[in-house]
């Protein structure tokens, strides 16, 4: 999946998620975060790519568990 010039975060996954993967993704210019992922569980993001983004490339935190990040590239 690509994204491009999305607004203010490529990708927010929030509180309720489980068992769910990023896996591919190419992410360009969002106007903030590439990937946010903020409590939930059981979260993959791998082999991703995210591009001159206005925040931070990746934000994770918010108490998520089982939280898997691999292979990815900011620039």
């Amino acid at each position: 999946m690509a994204l491009s010039s999305c607004g203010n975060q490529g990708v927010k996954l929030s509180t309720f998620v489980r068992d769910v993967m990023l896996d591919g993704l190419t992410i360009t210019s969002p106007g903030g975060t590439g990937v946010e992922v903020y409590g939930g569980g059981g979260v993959t993001v791998r082999g991703s790519r995210v591009s001159n983004p206005g925040g931070a490339g990746m934000r994770l935190g918010g108490g998520v568990r089982g939280l898997l990040v691999e292979r990815n590239l900011i620039m």
